[in-house]
């Protein structure tokens, strides 16, 4: 039975914000992928682009994908490019259902022009733009879309978590 709910989405989506606010309520923890590489790496994501690059990033990406997808009991958000690996929506699937939040470009360049958080794959709006159509088909693919753009984080953590316990009584997952 699948115990954990993995978020996915480009940057800007909420699935930190989201992620934390379902952990408060509900019994399951809260663990971040961009969090745990910076703890393996010892170092910002910013240094890791800068000093070993995206590839080795995604590497270590990867090994932090499969050692939390074996976990229970988690809301798991995911960096926005953990997508572009297909082995990684694959492993998180078989312990997690998995969602997608999905906003339009344009309501999430507002978000990420707000946040101070240095993301470094998204530096200028048409550099953004590219990323973002790239990610856009790999997203689709994951079967429980939640419209986030025109929710609060309560009512998107809401939808989410309602929507796992019902997929959890229905089907078992």
């Amino acid at each position: 039975m699948k115990s954990n709910i993995s978020l996915f989405g480009f940057m800007g989506a909420g699935k930190s914000s989201v992620g934390r606010k379902i952990a408060s309520i509900s019994s399951l923890k809260f663990v971040e992928t961009d969090e745990l590489i910076k703890l393996r790496c010892e170092k910002s994501i910013s240094q890791i682009f800068s000093v070993h690059g995206e590839a080795y990033f995604r590497a270590v990406e990867v090994e932090v994908v499969n050692a939390i997808s074996q976990n229970e009991e988690l809301v798991i958000s995911t960096g926005g490019g953990v997508i572009e690996n297909s082995a990684n929506l694959s492993a998180l699937s078989v312990n997690s259902v998995p969602f997608f939040l999905h906003a339009s470009f344009e309501a999430l360049w507002a978000r990420i022009n707000l946040d101070s958080h240095i993301r470094p794959l998204g530096k200028s709006k048409e550099q953004t733009l590219g990323l973002f159509n790239k990610r856009k088909t790999l997203y689709e693919r994951i079967p429980n879309i939640i419209l986030t753009e025109s929710l609060t984080v309560e009512a998107v953590s809401e939808k989410v978590y309602s929507k796992f316990l019902e997929l959890k009584k229905l089907k078992g997952v």
